[in-house]
């Protein structure tokens, strides 16, 4: 995670106790995607030669015994899960670019996989592309995701605690003995998912590199690939590369709603404006109300409950089905209730304190 002061601190607002939301931050994969060759003049130029990726070997995680193919299997597995949800949902059987372009605004973890292998399969310019955002969108919602569950699974570590305290004295209840165990469960499985998580979410943001390269070389006149390459340079907190890459697509295509949500990430992660990032980011959605990846942003960009409920049921009815809403809810309701008794508690102390109303004709009164 990302502690340093020149990165934004994002604040998981639905683990909160109360008001307070946990830390969270975007990963940060330390590599290096090398600058890609200036728009060519109108008389053909030499190709470049191919750049050259370097990405750091990932970490196992917090759980040094988890192997990559144990993390791909787990992973796997929780996606299967997460699709069944959903069987008759037609994207999960893409046949066209705009199927694609489709799964890539939903961002829906589970959609991911059946988006790339239809992205390998067709003979279409933007396919190439495509196959590298999801790869990108893919990774960062793994690592998002992996966050997230770290923290639920340290918030079922608060509520076992006083049970666990009452444990070796063999006074818990066989209920409260019960809801320990399955407690410990899930905290386990949780923290086992999230390392999974993290793994796999590294692969897909090297691919979604290599691809970004391979699309600059071959269509060095086309944004897409400066699009992809200042995603890639934004995951890796690469500032310097990310504004050259933004820089070009601006040169290429002004219009595109990829360079919004790029300004607004920008402002999010590496300015900490909320404001700012917060306008880009809706006026992103402005252009299309189908883009779930802004409102999720918008969303994490908020770092009490109170103030991002209405951005939860927001993104709850533009994708019920996001991760988020399917593994967090129970978690975000319940922070909600305790947000709204606090804020009632206060009210009510603040009125409590406040002196009697003047009586009619006193000084002060209507």
């Amino acid at each position: 995670m990302l502690t340093g002061t020149g990165s934004l601190r994002k604040a998981l607002f639905f683990l909160a106790f109360s008001t307070a939301g946990a830390a969270f931050a975007r990963p940060s994969p330390p590599g290096r995607l090398p600058e890609p060759a200036p728009v060519p003049p109108p008389q053909p130029a030499p190709a470049p030669p191919p750049p050259v990726l370097t990405l750091v070997a990932p970490a196992l995680g917090r759980d040094a015994r988890l192997s990559p193919e144990d993390a791909r299997r787990i992973v796997d597995e929780f996606e299967a899960r997460q699709a069944s949800l959903t069987p008759a949902d037609p994207l999960h059987r893409p046949r066209t670019v705009d199927d694609i372009e489709a799964i890539l605004k939903r961002d829906q973890i589970d959609l991911f996989r059946p988006a790339v292998e239809a992205a390998r399969a067709l003979v279409d310019p933007r396919a190439l592309a495509l196959e590298g955002q999801i790869e990108l969108a893919w990774g960062e919602a793994q690592h998002v995701l992996s966050d997230l569950l770290v923290d639920l699974a340290m918030r079922r570590k608060a509520v076992a605690r006083p049970l666990e305290l009452r444990e070796p004295d063999g006074a818990l209840l066989p209920e409260d003995a019960r809801r320990l165990d399955e407690m410990r469960r899930r905290i386990e499985d949780e923290t086992r998912l999230s390392d999974a998580l993290s793994m796999v979410g590294m692969q897909h943001l090297s691919l979604g590199g290599a691809i970004a390269q391979r699309c600059i070389r071959t269509a060095p006149g086309s944004y897409l690939g400066y699009r992809l390459a200042a995603d890639f340079h934004r995951l890796q907190r690469m500032w310097t590369q990310f504004d050259r890459m933004v820089a070009r697509i601006a040169e290429l295509n002004a219009a595109s709603n990829g360079l919004l949500f790029l300004r607004g990430m920008a402002a999010l992660e590496r300015d900490a404006d909320l404001a700012k990032a917060r306008g880009f980011l809706r006026r992103a959605l402005e252009r299309d109300p189908a883009f779930v990846r802004a409102q999720v942003e918008i969303l994490l960009s908020y770092p009490f409950i109170g103030e991002a409920w209405g951005e939860y049921l927001r993104l709850k009815a533009m994708n019920p089905r996001h991760q988020i809403v399917v593994w967090a809810e129970p978690f975000i309701e319940e922070a909600h209730r305790a947000d709204e008794m606090q804020r009632k508690a206060l009210q009510g102390r603040a009125r409590g304190s406040a002196p009697p109303p003047a009586a009619r004709g006193s000084v002060g009164s209507p």
